[in-house]
Formats: C-alpha cells, structure tokens, sequence
C-alpha cells in the first residue's frame, strides 16, 4: 500500500510536467517502451544495483536513451535512479495510465464470459456501461470457461458476477443452509 501511494505521488508529479508541455500521451509510450525492455532484457537489476554509482548510471542511462526519449522521461529516470527507486518504474507507469485516463475521461473494463462474446454484443455492453459511467468505455474481453455461463464486468475495483457459476453457488449455500435448519 506504501509502494502504491508512492508510485502515485511519483506519477501525478510526472502527469503534470507532461501535461505543461503537451506530452502526456508521448510520455505514457515512452514509459512503457523502456519498461518493456528492461523487462525483456533483465535490465531493472542492474538500474537498482548498489554496485554501481549513480553517476556511473546516469551515463548508461544517457547512451541508452539519446534521442530516444524526451528529456523529461529522461530526468524522471535519473531521478528514480538516483532516489533508488527504480523497482517503483511498473507501478508508476500504471498509475500514470490510470491518470491519464482520467484526464481523458476513459473507464477501463474487462468483460468475462464463458464463451467469446459476439461483437455487436460487446459493442451494446460498452455503450449501456458508458452510458451508465458518463466516460468513454475501453474494454478487455476474457473468455473463462468456468463461469459456465453469464458474464461478469470488473469496473476499477469492483466486480458485477452475473455469472452461472456464482448464481450456482448462492443456491448450494441456500440449500446448505436450509438442511442444516
């Protein structure tokens, strides 16, 4: 919960540099770019290793990103090297999606069925969840055979389980609780 606040603090301070210079969009590809080649590459060991000074980091960095990046993703990540908080990059790029999709007025959602939803199925649920949020609607779709049937939608932190094997579920525990009386 600590790392999450933190990650948080980090990304609104970078989502309001961005937004001063117009790159908010720019910078979120950059974030996950770079994030996805440290990854790929085992990289974020070396960026968090004691081993090396900051300085000498610092100039890896530069090689690295010279012309890649903006020089605002740039100072970010020798700003996160430097304060040794580069294990925080993942979640920071996260919360700085979660922000801008807030500034752009968008609701993530993942939809989960037993079986590929239809399109023109999908298209009406997107529109009604709109509707019903006031935001533009960007949603997952998952298929989870063991729903059985129905749907379930997961909006932030919350889950609506329409779901067979749910509604399955409350009735055993009905009729459990029913014999047991």
């Amino acid at each position: 919960m600590k790392n999450r606040a933190l990650s948080m603090r980090y990304a609104k301070a970078l989502f309001e540099l961005a937004e001063k210079q117009k790159l908010e969009i720019n910078v979120e590809n950059d974030l996950r770019t770079f994030l996805t080649a440290v990854k790929k590459d085992k990289a974020d060991v070396f960026f968090e290793s004691p081993l090396l000074t900051q300085d000498e980091k610092k100039v890896i960095l530069q090689k690295l990103l010279k012309g890649r990046t903006s020089t605002l993703i740039m100072n970010f990540l020798f700003l996160l090297t430097a304060s040794k908080r580069f294990n925080l990059l993942g979640s920071i790029a996260d919360a700085y999606h979660e922000l801008l999709n807030q500034s752009r007025h968008f609701e993530e959602i993942v939809i989960t069925t037993a079986r590929p939803l239809k399109p023109a199925l999908r298209e009406s649920l997107e529109k009604m969840i709109a509707k019903k949020l006031g935001e533009k609607v960007i949603s997952q779709s998952k298929v989870n055979p063991s729903l059985l049937g129905g749907i379930s939608i997961q909006i932030r932190n919350r889950l609506f389980d329409g779901s067979l094997r749910t509604q399955l579920n409350l009735l055993k525990k009905q009729m459990i609780g029913l014999a047991t009386d």
